[in-house]
């Protein structure tokens, strides 16, 4: 018993501490005004277990190269999402590395 509380909390502070540097991420995009509908007077906090699921099962990034096509060879970033709703991967965002930087790909659609 005594084995499993110490796995136990020992995991649940690994997650605390991993989520610090997120959180602070998400307050400077709430201090810079980048998104709409969160700003320098939001009040957000995290929990845990989390209050709710959100969309996705999964969120993880995938790093390629593309080898053919009009613009020639590239290295891309895809962020993905696994969808609750479809139960499939998603991109979410896609980036490019033009001129030493990377750059987010504007959607068609």
């Amino acid at each position: 018993m005594k084995k499993s509380a110490f796995i136990l909390t020992v995991t649940l502070l690994q997650a605390a501490c991993a989520v610090v540097p997120q959180s602070g991420a998400i307050q400077t995009a709430a201090e810079r005004g980048e998104y709409a509908g969160i700003n320098t007077d939001s009040k957000f906090s995290v929990m845990f277990p989390a209050s709710h699921s959100g969309p996705f099962s999964s969120v993880d990034v995938l790093n390629f190269q593309v080898e053919t096509g009009k613009s020639g060879e590239r290295d891309m970033s895809a962020i993905m999402g696994k969808s609750l709703k479809i139960g499939e991967w998603e991109v979410l965002m896609l980036f490019t590395k033009k001129d030493g930087q990377w750059v987010e790909m504007k959607k068609n659609k």
